[in-house]
């Protein structure tokens, strides 16, 4: 399968991601990691090299991985002391510009504290299905206004499958 990256607050375990995929007799990913992924959640690194070397890896996510998961707002990024959020613009600047791939979103999951979070495909590679992500891809807007991603596959009122046993 695709590399997929979680560009978010919320770890996205990609070993009990997978678990669940074979449960349900999908196919596993790979987690996409670069160089800077275990220095870009240093809450202590606020060194220039250290936001340089952050957003690359963030940006080579998006250029590289089939599918992604992040926060439906840009102000869902600020949750935490991490050089990952500390550069959280970078990132919004870099999704709203011409350099950023085009994305859909295939799936609005529900997250921590009420927020919501998109799994996003590239155009290229999304075989006509999906919504284009708004853009500009930015914080939540007060009011909220109408969702743009109606429609959409979500997890709500999905039951985990009894018969799966954790260990």
């Amino acid at each position: 399968m695709a590399l997929v990256q979680k560009i978010g607050h919320v770890n996205y375990n990609p070993v009990i991601l997978n678990y669940y995929r074979l449960q349900n007799n999908l196919q596993s990913f790979t987690p996409l990691r670069k160089d800077w992924a275990d220095q870009m959640w240093s809450a202590t690194d606020k060194t220039e090299e250290g936001r340089v070397n952050t957003r690359n890896e963030v940006y080579a996510y998006f250029r590289e991985s089939s599918y992604l998961v992040i926060p439906e707002y840009s102000s869902q990024y600020q949750w935490g002391p991490y050089a990952f959020y500390r550069y959280h613009e970078d990132i919004v600047n870099f999704l709203n510009s011409s350099e950023a791939p085009r994305f859909v979103v295939r799936r609005v999951l529900h997250d921590v504290h009420g927020s919501r979070v998109l799994l996003i495909q590239r155009e290229a590679e999304e075989g006509g299905e999906g919504i284009p992500l708004k853009l500009p891809f930015g914080p939540k807007p007060d009011p909220v206004g109408k969702d743009p991603y109606v429609g959409l596959p979500t997890d709500k009122g999905l039951t985990p499958d009894p018969s799966v046993k954790i260990r």
